[in-house]
C-alpha cells in the first residue's frame, strides 16, 4: 500500500455515480448504486471487502476479470489501495477502515467503470435510516 500526501480536497471531490440514496447491502456494509450494479464497501478488520451485484435482483456479479483502486482517506493520512478478485462477487484490499473514513473507489467491469465516494458518515446515516 502507498501512502500519498494529496491535498485532502483531491480526495473529497469525487462524481459520484450514485444514482439512489446508499444503503446498507447485505454483507452488512455501505451499498451504492451504479448503473445497473450496486457496489457494497465493507470494512472488516485489516482488510476491506468490495462486492459486486446486479442493481435488479442483487445477484452477484462475479469478480473475475474486474478491479478496482481506491483513494482512502483514514485519519488524516491518505493512501492508495488495489482491490484483488477474492472468490464469487467479493475483491479485497489489506487496508483497514475505522474511525471517520473515506474511500474513493474506481470500479472497473468488462463492460465499463465508475468512480464511487463511499464515507463513514454515509454508512452510519444508511444504518440509522434502516432502524
Amino acid at each position: 500500500m502507498k501512502t500519498w500526501t494529496l491535498p485532502l480536497a483531491a480526495l473529497l471531490v469525487a462524481a459520484p455515480a450514485a444514482a439512489h440514496a446508499p444503503a446498507i447491502g447485505p454483507h452488512g456494509g455501505l451499498r451504492l448504486h451504479w448503473g445497473a450494479y450496486h457496489v457494497e464497501l465493507v470494512p472488516a478488520g485489516k482488510q476491506t471487502e468490495l462486492y459486486l451485484m446486479r442493481a435488479k435482483d442483487e445477484a452477484p456479479v462475479p469478480a473475475a476479470g474486474t478491479s478496482a483502486t481506491a483513494k482512502i482517506l483514514v485519519g488524516g493520512r491518505i493512501s492508495t489501495a488495489n482491490f484483488a478478485p477474492a472468490s464469487g462477487n467479493r475483491l479485497v484490499a489489506p487496508v483497514a477502515l475505522s474511525g471517520d473514513w473515506r474511500a474513493n473507489v474506481s470500479v472497473r467491469l468488462p463492460g465499463g467503470s465508475a468512480t464511487l465516494l463511499f464515507t463513514a458518515q454515509a454508512a452510519g446515516a444508511a444504518r440509522h435510516a434502516g432502524h
